[in-house]
């Protein structure tokens, strides 16, 4: 996968806490003496597994690089460019139609309303947008469903940054809320603009990254059936099978599921058409634990594997939470003589999934198998 810059000094290994801790108080006590001890201690990892480098290759020597694999950088691009924004338009249009009436003033007279910001701010879409046709393989449905998703994005962007100055700046004291109602009928109509265009990258991208996996996964079984880029792909599928079944697209819920609660953002599928894409999920997950276990130092060499395997951890609980049966009775009450029921989390939203699931996608696009080659000392 490709490494973004942003990320190569993160370490997500925990046990190397401490050191750096130590390396940060020696630079606030301002002695070079304690800093370069310390500095000497935070790097000598010899007794944990190390957290690995992007491994650097020797372009003049390296063997090309594989069509899935191509195609698995080049969409992970695409993910970053969706998962970084999406949500955030997302939170800000809910939060902006929940504080508002289709008037643009407020829907609770001594409450201001509220918007959050839409933006590319780290220019990721924008890059994608200008460079995705230069890059190989081909995927022309999904840049042009890229290209207007980013065109929606920025006729959004502004309108969310004036209304957001415009609210805190209190400027309605002066107008009457003339701007807002101005800006109302043209942000909501952008807004939905943004939706559709989202809607339709996502089903593009989603058909393309289950393929994308499907190939690597393919290529890894050749390679070693039971690698640990194996157990990864295999474990990214199973995730995206699940989130697919428990979360459909707007077509299938139209025609397939009908809607078992009040709130848009419920889960409305009939859980046990999911039970199979669980174990699934539920199997591959384990499996690549039980085979990070038996080779921690291969493991150690996959860049970001650690972070994407919490996040698909993570993705299992919710699962777990979604398809537990419903709470037992326990007992009676002494007073009411009414039986309380188990207290538990309540069931994840649509939200929840797609949050982390979003969150596993982005972690999937940093790992690095390169420097992950089994070793006669594993």
């Amino acid at each position: 996968m490709r490494l973004h810059p942003r990320y190569r000094d993160v370490t997500v290994d925990a046990v190397l806490f401490s050191r750096w801790l130590a390396l940060l108080l020696a630079v606030a006590s301002g002695s070079c003496d304690e800093f370069g001890a310390a500095a000497r201690d935070a790097m000598d990892d010899s007794d944990v597994a190390p957290v690995p480098e992007p491994p650097q290759t020797d372009v003049s020597t390296a063997a090309p690089l594989s069509d899935a694999t191509l195609a698995a950088q080049k969409l992970s691009r695409y993910a970053e460019c969706f998962y970084r924004t999406r949500p955030q338009c997302t939170a800000s249009e809910v939060k902006w139609r929940a504080s508002v009436g289709t008037n643009g003033k407020p829907v609770k007279r001594r409450l201001a309303p509220e918007i959050g910001l839409v933006s590319d701010e780290r220019g990721i879409c924008d890059a994608i947008d200008r460079e995705g046709a230069t890059l190989h393989p081909a995927m022309a449905e999904l840049e042009g469903a890229t290209a207007s998703y980013v065109d929606a994005l920025r006729q959004v962007a502004p309108y969310t940054r004036e209304l957001r100055e415009y609210y805190e700046g209190e400027g309605f004291n002066e107008d009457g809320w003339a701007t807002s109602t101005r800006i109302a009928p043209t942000l909501s109509a952008a807004f939905a603009r943004l939706t559709t265009a989202a809607e339709a990258m996502f089903v593009v991208l989603d058909h393309a990254q289950a393929a994308s996996e499907q190939a690597l996964l393919d290529d890894a079984q050749d390679a070693d059936h039971d690698s640990l880029a194996r157990h990864v792909y295999a474990s990214m599928l199973a995730a995206r099978s699940w989130v697919r079944c428990v979360v459909p697209t707007a077509k299938e819920t139209d025609t397939e599921h009908k809607p078992s609660s009040k709130s848009a953002d419920a889960v409305s599928v009939v859980l046990e058409s999911c039970d199979v894409a669980m174990s699934g999920l539920i199997t591959t997950q384990q499996a690549l634990g039980t085979r990070r276990s038996s080779q921690p130092q291969a493991a150690a060499r996959v860049f970001w594997l650690t972070a994407f395997a919490h996040s698909l951890r993570q993705l299992r609980q919710l699962a777990e939470r979604l398809h537990a049966p419903p709470p037992t009775k326990t007992g009676s009450s002494r007073r009411s003589g009414k039986r309380s029921k188990e207290k538990r989390p309540p069931p994840p939203s649509r939200s929840d999934i797609t949050r982390a699931f979003g969150a596993l996608v982005l972690d999937f696009g940093q790992l690095n198998f390169a420097a992950s080659a089994p070793r006669a000392t594993d």
